[in-house]
């Protein structure tokens, strides 16, 4: 009596440490055994900053071996802390992908299938998308062209400018709709998939020059526009080329602050309307003007791209879970 009294007790404590041990485990993984996508959140913001810290302590370290004191600007455009920086954040957000869910790169999105057709998709609406506003812009009086400079293709300033906006709509269409809204499919939420990366994506420009809460809003916006894109055509490619042209028109075409930044141009459109409409020194982002046209392009998406079937959706290849290979 007094053994079978004995083995019960052990028994139930061994039950009490199994339920203990899961209920640890559950703070790491929801109930269908998946990595709870905030402590993915929690790890790409931390390696982001931990590699751009360490890309500033590689570019620091060469420039004062060669005795060069680079301003913050200088080092904002320069080609090689970028190519530095941005190569690893890239490379740095594909590997944690990897190293935590064990899954090819295509569950966030990079298809090879169409991949050409879709960049070139993106990167044709972005160029409508910025040149569209320009042209509303001066056909209403809001703004002119102060100058055209063909020479601009020669400023060294001019061409850092394109490589940083191509290494930024890589990174950042990885970062935020790749990796991020993967992570959180996880949540089986569409509302947390879309709207927490969107609200960090606009969150990131959140210390650039002349920013507004307005502003604020647009890029949280863009980034709902930039993940529509994203999940119609089941693939990262159109936004990266959407992200790439909006920047590149906009700033190294048009000669509008880019996110707040500004930078030589072939053409340079002064704003005489209203900041309100405008955007103002923050650049067509920050203002109604482009409110309005974020909002056509969602629903120009919606009617007119068609939904892709079979590759990256909100309800299905759990990063955890096995899909099919393409």
């Amino acid at each position: 009596m007094l053994t079978l009294r004995i083995s019960q007790r052990k028994s139930k404590l061994h039950m009490e440490e199994i339920l203990q041990r899961k209920d640890v485990s559950m703070i790491f993984k929801n109930k269908h055994g998946e990595f709870r996508s905030g402590w993915m959140l929690v790890l790409v913001v931390l390696v982001f900053i931990f590699l751009q810290l360490i890309a500033a302590l590689i570019f620091g370290t060469g420039m004062a071996l060669i005795g060069v004191d680079a301003s913050y600007d200088e080092i904002q455009f320069s080609p090689i802390y970028n190519t530095i920086a941005y190569s690893l954040s890239i490379g740095g957000m594909l590997l944690l992908f990897w190293l935590v869910y064990k899954r090819p790169f295509r569950q966030i999105g990079f298809y090879s299938n169409g991949w050409l057709k879709h960049l070139l998709l993106g990167g044709l609406s972005g160029i409508v998308f910025i040149t569209l506003q320009v042209l509303i812009l001066l056909t209403t009086g809001a703004g002119r062209i102060e100058r055209v400079d063909l020479n601009a293709f020669s400023d060294g300033l001019f061409l850092s400018a394109l490589l940083l906006f191509l290494f930024v709509g890589f990174f950042e269409e990885i970062l935020t709709r790749g990796v991020m809204m993967t992570a959180l499919k996880t949540t089986r939420n569409i509302w947390l998939i879309v709207l927490i990366p969107s609200a960090i994506f606009g969150l990131m420009h959140a210390l650039n020059d002349n920013v507004t809460f307005y502003s604020l809003i647009n890029l949280i916006l863009a980034g709902i526009l930039f993940s529509y894109l994203f999940i119609k055509t089941g693939r990262l490619w159109a936004p990266i080329g959407l992200h790439i042209t909006w920047n590149t028109f906009m700033g190294n075409g048009f000669g509008i602050p880019v996110s707040g930044i500004s930078i030589p141009s072939i053409i340079k459109v002064e704003f005489t309307g209203p900041d309100w409409f405008t955007g103002g020194t923050f650049g067509l982002e920050g203002g109604l003007l482009c409110t309005i046209m974020m909002i056509g392009g969602l629903i120009f998406i919606h009617f007119f791209v068609k939904q892709a079937d079979g590759f990256w959706s909100i309800d299905s290849d759990m990063p955890m879970v096995r899909g099919t290979d393409r």
